[in-house]
């Protein structure tokens, strides 16, 4: 154990002694992400193991230089020098089973890691749920917290200066804490915030007497119960922290005086390093200066989201973002609320797409020419969602998912069956399939989500009709031939309960009715309410619209111009029309060619058994990557663009709660179809009236 702590030695607070460049900022590659990970300060240099790579980066200028790759699989790194300089990572590692691991690595002269140390927690605790929580150390001592399953968070202590290596016991109320230890001065410090009670607790262990303590602190003034990532540096605490929901950097002398010096902050923004004179902030693969966010000109007012890539855009534009959740769309509106800028319209708002076309609850963007470049390569039925009838431009998308029926085919093709075409023609299949005892014997559930019960069933169906009729333009009615037969047939036919059927723990169904499917060749329409019934696809979205009465509209078009030119790589193919290149792995494209390296050395070389072996095994690890080249194939593609012809944006929900009361009803029985009909109709009349349509 002691030899495991001693390989632990880092700085989770660096202090620093030049200064660094009075606005740094460093962009490191793709894929090199910043998480829970603690550098290594040289000079006026940083040692950074970031995802796939460890980088040095410079303080004065930002640039960054890989030096060597990252082991595969360590979370929580912690970079250090050893007693002979070596460079050794310390972390959290897994082994076959994706137990934890405390894992440390050297770098040797050929800048690769070499594993020196591994200890397996729940060996060496006696416990198959024991974990690794924390890791910090200071000059003096090595602290590791380690999590046990229904337990307070334990504490192993070692002295650096006499070896005495400690187990504390107890060192938190709770299991687990998600907030990192830090040192104030000698003194380790756990925190935790109590909501409830808006109130801090630090959990505290002073090695001198060897006593666990804790200490309170509240506050009118500063959110000390929201405080994370905690440091003490210089006689000053340093705590990300939110203030009516506005994430920022706090610091002061004592915890109860702090006051924001950075402001607004992500979530995915934290401390990676506190200097003498700035807090070195990462975000993803992003490292900057705190005073970037405290200096920009024009903070974007986002209501019920987060910004897309906010700290990359903040540094290109000098605009940061701050959410709200505590206004509806509809207040925003009713009251011209001017200090939101950007409205998100969710399926579940109050505020409908349509409403919003109707009354002109937005600001056109039709003029901007990129925004009307993106919305032209859109689907048909996306560029609809985001246009009024007259050619206005609404907003952008936000999200759009496409969620696609599944099948088991083999058990169909089995029963003679073929991927059902109707709602009508998928509850028969069922029926017939559990008159013939296929469930039971296969031991597999009818339906996947939402489950086999009949208000299940009803509810999808009428939420599906409600849809096609929209589609078709038509005033809403329950009055359909198709529909009273279908609903029909699913109160005679599909039981009340769900636990009529197996239910396969694995989820072994025969038909799953949602699934947020990659674009393939495999790909199967929803299921129509009848056969006249139209070919569609809903598609979920969440449409950003700039305020009509926002202050800051320039600069809110020009993040959503932003949004619709950083598409994600598959949401493209997804949602334009004009997508024909195959979509190329990155990774499996490295490794085909490392592979193909590899093979070219071995036959150059004498072709003994042993070699021979070799690039056969390397040859046919070349043909399987080479089955993995591209994330989406141009066959793909093609089979993605005639499913994707049908996508629909639903303007309206009609599927409301007091609708969802009849259903109810129609479900116990209490209501008949015809009767529900009635009710029904009677219903939607209601609604079109005090629209005054």
């Amino acid at each position: 154990m002691k030899k495991v702590l001693c390989a632990c030695l880092a700085m989770l607070v660096l202090l620093c002694g030049a200064a660094m460049a009075e606005h740094f900022r460093c962009q490191l590659p793709e894929g090199a992400w910043l998480g829970d990970t603690t550098p290594l300060r040289e000079g006026d240099a940083l040692l950074l193991a970031g995802g796939k790579a460890l980088y040095r980066v410079s303080l004065t200028n930002g640039s960054a230089e890989k030096l060597a790759d990252m082991p595969d699989n360590v979370m929580h790194s912690v970079l250090r020098r050893d007693a002979e300089g070596q460079l050794t990572l310390t972390g959290i590692g897994y082994d076959a089973d994706w137990n934890e691991l405390l894992v440390t690595y050297t770098l040797n002269a050929e800048n690769a890691w070499e594993l020196t140390s591994r200890w397996d927690v729940r060996e060496a605790l006696d416990d198959e749920n024991a974990g690794v929580g924390d890791l910090l150390v200071s000059d003096k001592a090595i602290y590791l917290t380690l999590r046990v399953e229904g337990k307070p968070q334990q504490l192993i202590y070692e002295n650096l200066e006499t070896s005495e290596v400690r187990q504390i016991g107890s060192f938190t109320d709770e299991e687990w804490s998600e907030v990192k230890l830090f040192l104030r001065g000698d003194t380790l410090c756990n925190p935790e915030g109590d909501y409830d009670k808006q109130m801090l607790t630090l959990h505290t262990f002073d090695p001198a007497t060897g006593k666990v303590g804790k200490e309170t602190y509240t506050s009118e003034t500063v959110p000390l119960w929201t405080a994370d990532d905690l440091r003490y540096v210089n006689g000053h605490y340093y705590a990300l922290m939110y203030d009516d929901n506005v994430r920022g950097l706090y610091s002061g002398e004592t915890l109860e005086t702090m006051t924001c010096i950075a402001s607004p902050l992500t979530t995915m923004d934290s401390i990676l390093l506190v200097t003498d004179d700035d807090v070195l902030l990462a975000n993803g693969t992003l490292l900057m200066s705190s005073r970037i966010v405290s200096e920009t000109s024009v903070t974007l007012v986002l209501s019920q989201t987060e910004a897309h890539n906010a700290a990359d855009y903040m540094l290109q534009n000098g605009v940061t973002f701050r959410s709200v959740y505590d206004l509806t769309t509809a207040d925003i509106l009713n009251t011209k609320n001017s200090d939101v800028d950007i409205l998100c319209i969710t399926p579940f708002d109050t505020v409908s797409l349509k409403l919003l076309k109707t009354k002109g609850y937005f600001t056109d963007l039709s003029s901007s020419t990129i925004l009307s470049k993106q919305v032209s390569r859109l689907y048909p039925g996306l560029q609809k969602g985001l246009t009024t009838d007259d050619g206005k431009i609404i907003g952008w998308y936000e999200t759009v998912e496409t969620y696609l029926p599944d099948a088991a085919m083999d058990v169909l093709e089995q029963n003679g069956m073929t991927f059902a075409n109707t709602l009508l023609e998928m509850f028969q299949q069922i029926t017939q399939l559990a008159d013939e005892g296929v469930f039971a014997d296969e031991g597999m559930a009818p339906l996947g989500y939402p489950g086999y019960s009949r208000l299940n069933m009803l509810n999808m169906s009428i939420e599906r009709y409600l849809n096609e009729q929209q589609l078709l333009g038509n005033r809403i009615t329950l009055n359909n031939a198709e529909l009273q037969e279908l609903l029909t047939y699913i109160v005679a036919n599909v039981p009340e309960d769900e636990d009529a059927f197996p239910q396969n723990e694995d989820g072994y169904s025969l038909y799953e009715m949602d699934v947020s499917m990659p674009i393939t060749t495999d790909c199967h329409m929803p299921m129509k309410v009848g056969e006249s019934s139209p070919a569609a696809i809903p598609a979920s979205v969440y449409v950003l619209v700039v305020n009509p009465y926002s202050q800051h509209k320039e600069e809110a078009i020009r993040y959503l111009e932003y949004c619709a030119q950083n598409v994600y790589d598959e949401t493209q193919y997804r949602i334009f029309a004009d997508m024909t290149e195959a979509l190329v792995n990155t990774y499996q494209e490295q490794r085909i060619a490392e592979l193909a390296a590899q093979i070219a050395s071995l036959e150059t070389q004498e072709q003994t058994a042993e070699v021979a072996q070799q690039l056969t095994e390397l040859r046919e690890s070349k043909a399987e990557a080479e089955k993995y080249r591209n994330i989406i194939d141009v066959e793909d593609i093609a089979a993605w663009k005639q499913v994707a012809r049908n996508i629909v944006v639903p303007e309206e929900n009609y599927f409301t709660a007091d609708l969802k009361k009849l259903v109810e009803r129609l479900a116990t029985g209490n209501l008949t179809v015809e009767a529900f009909t009635q009710e029904g109709n009677r219903y939607f009349e209601m609604v079109y009236q005090e629209r005054g349509e």
